[in-house]
């Protein structure tokens, strides 16, 4: 048998049993989503098991004494439901069922697939593809996986700025993915601006950028002060967009790359401009905001907006010029605004001061824009 494949034995376990030992058999891996099941799905379930006709197989594994099911949560969940009456069915509670009614859902054998020879690696994949009842959304398949990435943002997406801030949905492991965005950002080369498509996050949620990870609690707290400084600058904001809340962390990364401490800046003090912006790219045709996920947008949009930062913050005339430089970088895709030289990091297109003194590379030629979509 390959290493890959996972022996399994059958097993029936009545629900009568279910219910005598509810503690050994209700046990699900943490990596399994919530119920999502609708109440026509679960009447169908009861209808089911009243009539004795025929359900699919649970799939689950025994771990420390207890059986976990990896595949059948929502049956599970819909059975002991009814049993508490917390679920009614035909607007009859199981205790208003008759004896025999009773006796018959009791006495129905749930069949099971015991897995034997599993790792946690097999486990996750066979999650995922045994998911086929009710489609798993993306963040639910990027929750399943185990790497150190996703721990820091299961973290993350526990903080206030997920409940304030970010609107959207909340069910679904939907944060999880949110707070994917900014660790991907992290840990991305240069920082800050990068592909966050889903085969990144994908890779990222996989463990491929594990080694780069030395210290888990450092990476939190460095995503955390930056999610403090969205809540202080975009103050009331609300927004329903994963993806809008990039646009905000990338702003205040780049406060960062200016030397300018959020705040030291009012309470508030962007969110005027963010909620014109988004509403801006929301109403417009083939969005960038849709689209921000990808760098060439992240790169025209600064490119377009970042000169805005002058009068919305009142800068100094020394941040101003940072600024155009840093606007220069992103139009020009990453080269220095004096000498044209590749520049992977922000902070080195200032390796000339602000003395527009001769740059030292003096034979270099100002290279031919390539188009950014607009």
């Amino acid at each position: 048998m390959s290493q890959d494949q996972i022996r399994h034995i059958p097993e029936t376990v009545s629900i009568r049993a279910l219910l005598a030992d509810r503690d050994y058999y209700f046990n699900f891996p943490d990596f399994q989503r919530g119920g999502v099941w609708s109440r026509p799905l679960k009447n169908a379930l009861i209808e089911t098991i009243l009539r004795g006709l025929y359900l699919p197989e649970l799939v689950a594994f025994r771990a420390d004494n207890h059986l976990y099911v990896l595949d059948g949560r929502q049956r599970l969940t819909t059975i002991y439901d009814f049993l508490d009456n917390r679920l009614l069915y035909r607007n009859r509670a199981f205790s208003s069922l008759s004896a025999e009614e009773q006796d018959r859902f009791l006495s129905y054998q749930l069949r099971f697939a015991v897995l034997q020879n599993y790792t946690d690696a097999l486990l996750r994949n066979t999650y995922r593809n045994l998911q086929n009842q009710v489609i798993l959304t993306y963040a639910e398949k990027l929750f399943s996986y185990q790497s150190k990435a996703l721990a820091v943002a299961r973290q993350i997406s526990e903080h206030p700025f997920f409940a304030e801030v970010y609107g959207g949905k909340r069910e679904r492991k939907e944060p999880v993915q949110a707070g994917m965005y900014p660790v991907t950002m992290e840990l991305s080369t240069p920082p800050y601006f990068t592909q966050l498509e889903s085969y990144r996050l994908n890779r990222l949620a996989e463990g491929s950028l594990d080694e780069f990870i030395v210290d888990v609690d450092a990476l939190v707290q460095r995503i955390e002060e930056k999610l403090e400084a969205c809540l202080h600058l975009f103050a009331n904001v609300r927004t329903r967009s994963k993806v809008a809340t990039v646009m905000m962390y990338q702003l205040v990364c780049l406060l960062e790359i200016l030397d300018i401490d959020p705040f030291a800046l009012p309470a508030g003090a962007l969110t005027a401009w963010f909620t014109e912006r988004e509403q801006m790219l929301v109403n417009r045709t083939g969005s960038v905001l849709v689209n921000f996920t990808k760098y060439a947008y992240q790169r025209a949009f600064w490119g377009s907006h970042l000169p805005e930062l002058i009068s919305v913050l009142s800068l100094s005339e020394e941040k101003r010029m940072k600024v155009m430089q840093l606007q220069h970088w992103f139009l020009e895709n990453r080269q220095c605004p004096q000498c044209h030289q590749q520049v992977e990091y922000p902070r080195s297109i200032w390796h000339h001061g602000f003395a527009r003194q001769q740059c030292v590379h003096t034979s270099a030629t100002p290279p031919r824009k390539e188009h950014i979509p607009a």
